[in-house]
């Protein structure tokens, strides 16, 4: 095992050796320095590479672009970087691991956690901790069906390799049922915030059913939202950077994880964003609730092909 570990620290410092670039870039820098400091990652989405939002990080508040450097001055030390994703996206599982071990290289890691692995996975994942060696999915009771392994292989390795623990971000399959059967005893943030919640539910299942069924669905998230953040309060590392992976539902300032955060732990908001035809950045994430913040920054990265979701689902409902 001492072989391991030496084996590990040994990654660490030709990772940080390789990641090592010229990051003094300032705000008159021009576009492709700024997109130079995701370390010549090579984009996947084939779609849109060469609009000028790929590969640049905007500031929400402060309606600037910022880069590494910058955001290396503000990371949220004993706290999270929360990084929202599309969970089909190539290019924002790229930078999953492009933050896991970057933050590592520097000795700023502290633990991981991901929505994609349930409470009842904890005492698997633990066992691998720090021993990735011949590690299959199986192993972990990695729950393919609804995360495929090919997406998430390369974010989980590096956690367990790197980071102090791989942390459960998600209810089990018992742990939800309970909370179907106790849909009121869930904790609500505010009406205004059930509504947007219930609006986001019909919407993103096809306006299939009205508003008004859509509680049920509504309270499982919040519940979700409110274990995450327990986690994420429970897990956070004195002085360390802890990296939370997760839809972009759940990361969202204005209506996710987020507001069931203490106050007091520090955290950052990454929405990483596919481009679309829009070149302004304040453009994206405009469905604000309480026109609250979204996030703190938009990553943007190339765009996948357009895919008829609500055909797909209709399709799936029609089998």
């Amino acid at each position: 095992m001492m072989f391991k570990w030496m084996y590990s620290k040994s990654c660490l410092a030709l990772l940080g050796a390789a990641l090592l670039v010229s990051t003094q870039a300032n705000a008159d820098d021009d576009q492709d320095n700024e997109i130079n400091v995701w370390y010549d990652l090579e984009w996947i989405a084939e779609q849109r590479q060469e609009h000028p939002l790929v590969g640049r990080l905007w500031d929400v508040a402060e309606e600037q672009f910022i880069d590494w450097e910058q955001l290396r001055q503000q990371l949220p030390r004993s706290g999270w970087i929360l990084l929202g994703e599309q969970h089909d996206h190539p290019d924002h599982h790229q930078l999953q691991r492009w933050f896991i071990e970057r933050l590592a290289s520097g000795d700023n890691l502290g633990n991981v956690a991901m929505e994609m692995i349930a409470s009842d996975q904890q005492e698997a994942i633990d066992q691998w901790q720090g021993d990735v060696d011949n590690l299959v999915p199986d192993e972990l009771n990695w729950p393919e069906r609804g995360w495929p392994w090919q997406h998430y292989a390369a974010q989980v390795t590096s956690a367990l390799r790197y980071a102090e623990r791989l942390v459960a971000g998600d209810l089990s399959t018992v742990e939800k049922s309970e909370v179907r059967e106790n849909l009121d005893k869930i904790e609500r943030y505010s009406d205004s915030h059930n509504v947007f919640l219930a609006d986001l539910v019909v919407s993103s299942h096809c306006n299939l059913f009205p508003a008004d069924r859509a509680d049920p669905m509504v309270a499982m998230q919040i519940a979700r939202d409110q274990y995450m953040a327990e986690q994420l309060a429970r897990f956070s590392v004195a002085q360390k950077v802890s990296v939370f992976i997760a839809g972009s539902g759940h990361v969202r300032a204005d209506y996710g994880v987020p507001k069931w955060l203490p106050d007091e732990l520090p955290r950052i908001t990454i929405i990483l964003q596919a481009v679309g035809g829009s070149e302004d950045p304040s453009s994206y994430l405009a469905d604000r609730h309480n026109d609250e913040q979204p996030a703190d920054l938009i990553l943007f990265v190339p765009a996948l092909p357009e895919r008829d979701y609500c055909a797909e689902l209709l399709e799936q409902m029609q089998r």
